[in-house]
């Protein structure tokens, strides 16, 4: 029996409390991996929730250069992990080296950081709107913790610890709280172990990221239809790909609009859209 993984908390790797585990199986093969997981239980989850909220109120008002630097810094990191990183995800989701893993979403899952990391920088995704007439001004700003929820079908572009949403949520400013999917746990362990590298070589908190790869289903089911949606320890949820999560989040969804009047916007870069709270101020003028 092999060692249990760890699970990264406030900007550590410490021990789970599971009290159960699992493994990854190659669908192509039916082999099953030997490294072995935790499915974590309610306690983990909340603590990764306050953990990414304190992390929040210390960024609040950081420049978008910052978050820029900590993206450049991970897609820095991912080149040189490139090899391992695409030999984890043939041997735990069976897709192909080449073109697939290789020459097609890793160079895009690269590039959508970069991508990111500019828009972090030039500050387009705020959409800022003067209204002199009206007398309104308003823009787009973080919002607080984000829960990503990465999908069995791309084990790159769309990781938990690394894709689109990911990144999306780290230019607008939030930590993030990395649910990575069971289906390829170690491929995205990899990803969380360089982000937090790359989290610590440019200043960010401790708690930037937070990453799991499996939590048992009531604890689940609490954390998206009571925590996330209604606690400022969690502003928003990005989930893709997921039948039973997704569903949970889509009915709690009008919940969260009406608790939080949290809005959406697509970053210039099309990349993903960007999880950020609409601010408005009157003008005196």
């Amino acid at each position: 029996m092999s060692q249990v993984q760890p699970i990264l908390i406030n900007g550590e790797w410490v021990a789970s409390k599971a009290t159960r585990t699992f493994r990854a199986v190659n669908p192509a093969t039916k082999e099953e991996h030997h490294i072995e997981f935790p499915v974590s239980p309610w306690e983990e989850c909340d603590a990764a929730c306050q953990a990414a909220h304190e992390a929040s109120v210390q960024m609040r008002g950081w420049p978008g250069d910052r978050f820029g630097a900590f993206l450049d810094a991970f897609a820095d990191r991912i080149e040189k992990r490139a090899e391992e990183l695409i030999t984890t995800a043939n041997l735990e989701t069976g897709y192909p080296i080449v073109p697939r893993l290789q020459d097609v979403e890793l160079p895009r899952t690269i590039n959508q950081m970069r991508q990111g990391a500019n828009a972090a920088r030039d500050g387009s995704w705020c959409n800022a709107v003067i209204d002199t007439a009206a007398g309104i001004r308003s823009m787009l700003g973080p919002g607080g913790p984000v829960c990503v929820f990465g999908p069995n079908n791309f084990p790159f572009a769309f990781n938990g610890a690394a894709g689109g949403d990911f990144v999306a949520a780290v230019a607008a400013g939030n930590p993030v709280i990395a649910k990575g999917h069971s289906t390829h746990p170690r491929t995205t362990q990899i990803f969380a172990e360089e982000a937090l590298k790359a989290a610590r070589e440019t200043g960010m908190p401790k708690a930037m990221i937070r990453e799991a790869r499996r939590f048992a289903r009531p604890p689940r089911a609490r954390f998206l239809s009571e925590l996330a949606p209604f606690s400022p320890a969690c502003f928003a949820q990005l989930t893709l790909g997921r039948r039973w999560s997704g569903g949970v989040s889509y009915r709690q969804s009008w919940f969260t609009a009406l608790r939080t009047k949290t809005a959406t916007s697509w970053s210039r870069t099309r990349f993903s859209p960007v999880p950020a709270t609409l601010v408005r101020s009157h003008d005196p003028r």
